[in-house]
């Protein structure tokens, strides 16, 4: 292969990413829930890690960490508040 092609290749990840040369947003938040009448749960991210772990007997309690990266703090801002829960129980 190429060593100029390989090279290219190797690079554009770097030259793609928003990270080199923005913001970083990062809110938290998290919410208990009454767990009473629930017979199930389903939980949907089509980008990041979910984890389930055992808590107190008759709670379920929700954290969400949301990280936004932009070019600039108010795109950032902006595309956060966008982004979040839906619903009373559902997040988009």
């Amino acid at each position: 292969m190429n060593r100029t092609l390989a090279a290219l290749l190797i690079s554009y990840p770097l030259l793609a990413s928003p990270v080199a040369a923005g913001e970083t947003l990062r809110e938290q938040s998290e919410r208990t829930l009454d767990a009473q009448g629930i017979g199930s749960l389903a939980v949907e991210n089509p980008r990041g890690a979910v984890r389930v772990i055992p808590g107190p007997a008759g709670s379920i309690r929700v954290t969400a960490l949301k990280i936004v990266r932009a070019h600039d703090l108010e795109t950032a801002r902006e595309f956060a508040r966008e982004t979040g829960r839906c619903g009373s129980g559902s997040y988009r």
